[in-house]
């Protein structure tokens, strides 16, 4: 009998003791539930995002609370829409963000991308050859290349005469015959122009100023307004990872291939990280910093082409008080160092 009841006393304090650790694994798992979200990519995958992939596979969207699922884009995708539909919740878009209607449907984060890859790039005609020499000419442009009209159209050439045809994201276009010039990424085709040993002729924005800001990362304002706890480690996760990704180039490109991007040869991924360092400027230029008097230039940038004309409403509303405090918290506890 007195075996029998220390048996007994035995059981209990086991079945104690184990529903005990259940309380506590359950208590555990709901205090640090992770956050799922869907980050929007706005093009296919390369090294043009790296800094995302590195935050995932360096664990800094874990340490944050975070499971990322990183999308990839698709021609005639247009992430806003993802975005503010809530099939994805962080997206990475061109500044026509600026477009969005209305503007304050959204919140910018960060802008990763200092200067725009894009530019127009012709076959070379030999030194005489000039922008205007495309007056007339047709011309192939990517959706959301508003700084290459812009351009364009501040250097004088009637866009009555230019035909515009879509893109086909290939240089044969070119190559053949077929168009005259097309939009291009200093970081993507430029690199193809270089293996078929062809002479081009590159015609940019920036020498004549107009100077827009290339990939931002951005989220709904509603998403901002209610969660903005969530939008700031989303924030310095992806930050830590892009200070990451550029300082680790050989490794990241390694990463890209195995898990993102097979296709891509490593010197392709090494020839567009390399070309995105003059882009972003990390020695210059703190990654993912805003500047608001830029966004008010490249706003007036598109006041030229008759497609924005309420311009200081426009860059109040993209760049809100709520994501200034989130970077002025950022900055003081130091969080890329």
């Amino acid at each position: 009998m007195d075996g029998l009841l220390q048996y007994t006393k035995l059981g209990c304090k086991r079945l104690t003791s184990l529903l005990i650790g259940v309380v506590f694994s359950l208590l555990y798992s709901n205090i640090y539930a992770m956050d799922d979200v869907r980050l929007q990519l706005k093009w296919t995958h390369a090294y043009q995002f790296a800094g995302y992939y590195a935050a995932k596979h360096q664990g800094y969207y874990q340490d944050a609370g975070i499971n990322v699922e990183i999308i990839e884009g698709q021609p005639g995708m247009s992430v806003i829409d993802e975005v503010l539909s809530g099939r994805a919740d962080f997206g990475v878009s061109t500044s026509s963000l600026l477009l969005t209607d209305p503007i304050d449907d959204i919140t910018l984060l960060a802008n990763i991308f200092q200067h725009s890859p894009l530019v127009i790039v012709a076959l070379d005609q030999g030194p005489l050859f000039t922008l205007h020499d495309l007056d007339g000419a047709t011309i192939m442009l990517e959706d959301g290349a508003d700084e290459l009209v812009a351009f364009l159209v501040n250097e004088g050439l009637s866009m009555d005469r230019i035909n515009l045809v879509p893109h086909t994201f290939s240089i044969d276009s070119l190559l053949t015959g077929e168009v005259d010039a097309m939009s291009t990424y200093l970081t993507y085709e430029i690199y193809l122009f270089e293996q078929a040993d062809v002479d081009i002729k590159i015609f940019t924005p920036r020498s004549i100023g107009i100077d827009f800001y290339g990939d931002n990362l951005f989220t709904r304002h509603s998403l901002a307004q209610h969660n903005p706890e969530l939008a700031e480690r989303f924030l310095e996760a992806s930050l830590k990872g892009w200070a990451y990704a550029l300082s680790n180039i050989n490794e990241v490109v390694e990463l890209i291939q195995q898990e993102y991007a097979p296709d891509h040869s490593h010197s392709f991924l090494t020839f567009e990280a390399e070309s995105m360092l003059q882009l972003i400027r990390p020695e210059f230029v703190e990654i993912g910093y805003i500047n608001p008097g830029r966004w008010k230039h490249i706003a007036d940038d598109h006041s030229l082409l008759s497609i924005l004309t309420e311009i200081t409403e426009c860059v109040e509303a993209l760049y809100p008080e709520s994501l200034c405090s989130i970077m002025m918290k950022m900055d003081e506890s130091d969080h890329l160092t």
